[in-house]
């Protein structure tokens, strides 16, 4: 009888303990710095162009002065994109190249042409950022940049990326 009990009570401890998982469970994917952005060169049409990984910059460092300094770059297939933060570390919606001692520069760049997001008014480029701090960013832009050779307007930028 006591062999009977003992046995029973195996039997439950094991049944009580049983896995109900579904099978062998992936592992997150690997976090990959994004840009991504729709673009038009000169009002041509606008061609949704992503860089990720290797094809972009996430820098944060300070200046000699104790400015903190956020370096966002792309390259994309028309160009390459910067984006240089001055002081912004609260989220919310800042107007590029709006100076003061908060500040936004935008640029692109086409081989030798430079092409910059002009002071307001009017505004000509917005970026809202929605997380950040010691190890990412996360936000959304907007901007049109004006050279000498025309404009690259860039909608729809998002960015998501780890220092």
């Amino acid at each position: 009888m006591r062999k009977i009990l003992l046995w029973g009570c195996l039997v439950v401890a094991v049944v009580g303990c049983s896995d109900k998982s579904t099978g062998p469970q992936n592992p997150p994917a690997p976090f990959v710095n994004t840009i991504q952005a729709s673009l038009s060169v000169n009002s041509g049409a606008f061609i949704t162009n992503t860089a990720n990984a290797s094809n972009t910059g996430f820098a944060s460092s300070n200046d000699a002065g104790g400015n903190l300094i956020i370096d966002i770059t792309s390259t994309f297939q028309q160009g390459t994109m910067a984006l240089k933060l001055v002081n912004i570390t609260t989220p919310g919606t800042y107007t590029i190249n709006n100076g003061g001692s908060q500040y936004i520069i935008g640029k692109f760049t086409i081989g030798t042409d430079v092409f910059t997001v002009p002071a307001p008014p009017p505004i000509k480029g917005k970026l809202t950022l929605e997380e950040y701090d010691a190890f990412k960013i996360k936000g959304t832009f907007f901007m049109t940049c004006i050279g000498t050779n025309g404009s690259v307007e860039l909608k729809g930028g998002i960015f998501d990326g780890k220092f």
